[in-house]
């Protein structure tokens, strides 16, 4: 009897400290690891579809859903009517019901409409789905060849890399964005002039007009330049909502016999003049050159420079005051002259904003770009030389989350933030939870000035109640998207959080069964000479005053535990009392 009984109290000790992760994910829920869902595709002319109510006999419910403009991220009313060639984005949010959640991995289909790409996330019973879509099915909205003239380009040694943004117009599917030239060797970006027995690296990026996009097979066709080897990468920018090209060709410069490189004569004044624009009046233009100029016009065109590329303006456009505008001028030298490398060539008879020139290396071509506004009365009230950001009572410490500024900055019709992230350094990712101890973190922000504000190259962004270890500032203009942009960096450690209140109160609470004399009292009883046979016998109290410690870590909380090894302790008690009788 007594060996039973010991061998039943063993395994009550054992099943009480066993960890009780199964029952904990019982007590989760449910695990849901497919989703189906099904909706029909908008149709021109319709509003804007909705998946509706949740599938019959599904697991959860629909809470939201809503239609966005990826440009802006900005959501459409449930009203608006869907447009030709135009991107969408869809976002679904779903419950689960009471005693279900959601497989991290789970395996989704959201069925009816060609989607261009589909993403979720997942937190525990709520499931966000990010649906991407751009009218695949219309055939003529898809660009399937892209031609590209590159004939006058510079393809031989001692002569400049060519970069010619004329290249690329004529197509209304497709617009330039930039071209660069690079080292193949250390991939450094390269201005300068063909060097023989070295090889470079031509990079190209089109961005597609709004309703069109670049087929994933698109042929691309380079005329006047052969290379060694090319590749094409074709991918959706959803943040803006277009569909980006991007070309790269090796490339190795054609041998020049020595001797037969032609020198040329250097044009060192432009002594060129615009009208300065009027408000109610039409574009300006340089129109034609004096006959004995060295140069021609290759290019003039007018721009607002708004956060969206909006293409060239036409001639007739008539100019507004509180709006600012790009001119962009190329020259092109005549045979036997070329333009100075560090030449401070500009456009007199406009009090430019701020001017800037592009393939200063590139001797043959002259390219300008100058920004300026026209305001009511003065010149300097559109320019924004200070940003100043509120961070008092922002979240500086571990254990608390990484709240954006976004979402508290007051609005100012002068400017607004397009982008901003936290990123742990220790990994590169973006992060979504708490600061954590001894990790360094960088802050991202990304503001871009409404149409008809710029931001001063000095201009300066002051935060309040946050240091940051150290900081990187950009204030200009984005020759790729025609804007005045800042851009910040910032690196944060968080301070260490302090001691939590409730963490105080619980020393003592383990020290006291440590400091009561009441637990040294059976170790100087005569009972305690017996040690082979009752050596359990005077451990009972402390058993008793440490089991609410011990039952959290080993059976997490689960009263069937807590129950088991009460028993268990209590059979230790019998066996150790019928143990002594026997012996009387």
């Amino acid at each position: 009897m007594k060996r039973m009984l010991s061998v039943l109290c063993c395994l009550a000790l054992m099943i009480s400290l066993m960890p009780m992760s199964a029952l904990a994910d019982e007590e989760k829920g449910v695990l849901i690891t497919d989703l189906n869902l099904s909706m029909e595709a908008p149709a021109v002319g319709e509003t804007l579809k909705f998946v509706g109510e949740t599938p019959e006999g599904a697991n959860y419910t629909i809470t939201e859903q809503e239609w966005y403009d990826p440009s802006n991220e900005e959501p459409y009313a449930a009203d608006t009517i869907y447009e030709y060639r135009t991107p969408y984005i869809f976002d679904l949010v779903l419950k689960a019901d009471d005693g279900f959640y959601f497989d991290e991995l789970i395996n989704y289909t959201v069925e009816g409409v060609d989607w261009y790409s589909v993403d979720y996330y997942v937190d525990d019973d709520i499931l966000y789905l990010f649906c991407y879509w751009n009218d695949d099915n219309n055939a003529d909205a898809v660009v399937e060849t892209v031609k590209i003239n590159l004939s006058g380009y510079n393809t031989k040694v001692g002569q400049y890399v060519t970069r010619k943004v004329d290249s690329f117009e004529g197509d209304p599917r497709f617009y330039f964005v930039d071209e660069y030239w690079f080292e193949t060797e250390n991939y450094e970006y390269y201005d300068g002039k063909f060097e023989s027995g070295k090889q470079y690296s031509y990079s190209l990026v089109l961005y597609a007009n709004d309703g069109f996009r670049f087929a994933d097979d698109s042929e691309i066709t380079i005329d006047g330049i052969e290379f060694d080897e090319a590749s094409c990468t074709i991918d959706y920018n959803f943040y803006l909502g277009i569909q980006e090209l991007r070309f790269t060709g090796l490339y190795t410069p054609i041998d020049v016999p020595e001797g037969e490189e032609e020198e040329k004569e250097v044009i060192e004044d432009l002594n060129l003049t615009l009208d300065e624009p009027v408000v109610g009046g039409n574009l300006q233009f340089m129109g034609e050159l004096p006959k004995d100029a060295p140069f021609t016009i290759e290019k003039e065109r007018w721009y607002y420079t708004a956060t969206e590329y909006e293409g060239p303006l036409d001639a007739d456009t008539v100019y507004e005051k509180n709006r600012s505008y790009l001119y962009e001028l190329v020259l092109k030298a005549k045979d036997g002259f070329c333009f100075d490398s560090w030449g401070d060539y500009k456009v007199d008879g406009v009090e430019w904003l701020d001017y800037d020139r592009l393939d200063s290396m590139n001797q043959d071509y002259l390219h300008l770009r100058c920004y300026f506004a026209i305001q009511d009365g003065s010149r300097e009230d559109n320019v924004v030389e200070t940003v100043k950001i509120n961070l008092s009572g922002y979240n500086t410490k571990a254990g608390k989350p990484a709240t954006l500024v976004s979402e508290s900055l007051p609005e100012d019709p002068r400017y607004h933030v397009l982008y901003e992230v936290w990123i742990d350094e220790s990994t590169g990712y973006e992060v979504e939870g708490n600061f954590e101890a001894g990790k360094t973190y960088r802050y991202d922000i990304w503001f871009v000035a409404n149409d008809g504000f710029e931001f001063a190259d000095d201009s300066e962004l002051m935060f309040d109640d946050i240091e940051f270890t150290d900081t990187y500032l950009y204030a200009g203009y984005n020759i790729g998207y025609l804007w005045s942009e800042i851009l910040f960096s910032g690196y944060f450690t968080p301070v260490e959080a302090d001691e939590e209140p409730v963490e105080e109160p619980s020393e003592p609470q383990t020290e006291a069964p440590e400091s009561e004399p009441q637990t040294e009292a059976p170790e100087t009883e005569p009972q305690t000479q017996a040690p082979e046979s009752e050596t359990q016998a005077p451990a009972q109290p402390e058993s008793s005053s440490a089991a609410p410690a011990v039952v959290p870590e080993t059976g997490d909380g689960n009263p069937v535990g807590v129950l088991v090894l009460l028993l268990g302790i209590s059979a230790v008690g019998v066996l150790a009392v019928a143990s002594r009788k026997r012996r009387v």
